[in-house]
């Protein structure tokens, strides 16, 4: 969930679907070319070089379906760097990012946010990659289609291998939900007692943070209890229920606060005359709605503990 600044408001740089797709399309041929000229060399020198396995989207883009102006472009790009030293990922980088930083220009002009996750195997293999088996079940979930639901979002490379890979992501432990919640909560406290002060991008990122957190946390305790759940608001919230009816209602809450804010920035956008008003958010409201909810979810975690 992305939250717009107020000079993105002002300037009216708001997202259209299509700028979605034309970013994406450029940013896929970019990373198509970087395939294709890592191959040949991998496939010249085995030995020396870092291979660069496929690539992947993930998210509301892979989706599509939910997919708004408030969304944002994630990309995952898996590498193979067993059998190469250290310097090998460096030597890659400077090769080849050129091939796709100026894409990555382009969808800048479009105000369309882009990430990019690297996936390493030697820390998959380590159990030391901060990216947990969590983390890539979306990537396996978006490779799929989403159990048939759609198309693959593979951009590059074999489907097959990378969700291997994913598979050999390490778990989160019970201290990694309970650890990953605590924090989203100190941030988020800080974050509301600061308001007024912050810069326009750090108060949108915090609100956007807001909404963001809820889903995430419950995501990572879902994953925890084994429970399994379409991977989408509306999912998460149904398979929530499942355990707490009142975590799922003020998830449902904050999903319908999303949906309103993304629709009013979609009028204003639209809006050639500049008479409806500049989307607004509570940060009061917004806050104690999500706090309650990381909250809840914390507990729940604290009496998984307990029982054991």
């Amino acid at each position: 969930m992305r939250v717009f600044t107020l000079n993105d408001l002002q300037n009216k740089k708001i997202p259209r679907p299509g700028d979605f797709e034309g970013a994406f399309k450029d940013l896929s041929r970019g990373i198509k070319e970087v395939y294709q000229l890592s191959s040949k060399v991998s496939t010249q020198n085995p030995s020396t070089s870092i291979i660069f396995i496929g690539a992947t989207v993930i998210g509301s883009m892979a989706r599509k379906f939910d997919m708004r102006c408030t969304s944002d472009i994630d990309i995952l790009m898996f590498f193979d760097d067993s059998r190469v030293d250290g310097n090998a990922v460096a030597r890659f980088a400077s090769q080849y990012r050129g091939f796709y930083v100026d894409v990555l220009a382009k969808a800048v002009r479009h105000n369309v946010p882009i990430s990019i996750y690297t996936i390493f195997t030697s820390r998959l293999q380590s159990q030391t990659s901060r990216h947990s088996a969590h983390f890539l079940k979306h990537a396996i979930n978006a490779l799929s289609g989403f159990e048939g639901k759609g198309q693959s979002g593979c951009i590059v490379g074999d489907v097959s291998v990378m969700q291997k890979i994913c598979r050999v992501a390490p778990m989160q432990t019970q201290d990694d939900v309970i650890r990953y919640i605590s924090t989203k909560q100190e941030k988020l406290c800080n974050g509301y007692f600061s308001i007024g002060g912050l810069s326009q991008e750090s108060t949108a990122k915090w609100f956007g943070n807001c909404f963001n957190a809820p889903f995430h946390s419950a995501r990572n305790v879902l994953d925890l209890k084994n429970i399994s759940y379409e991977d989408t608001k509306e999912g998460v919230i149904k398979a929530v229920e499942s355990f707490s009816k009142t975590v799922a209602a003020l998830l449902r809450e904050l999903a319908k606060k999303v949906l309103e804010y993304s629709k009013s920035c979609d009028r204003f956008r639209d809006d050639i005359k500049n008479v409806i008003a500049r989307p607004q958010l509570d940060s009061d409201l917004i806050y104690r709605d999500c706090s309650h909810v990381l909250q809840l979810l914390l507990d729940s975690c604290s009496q998984e503990s307990d029982k054991k």
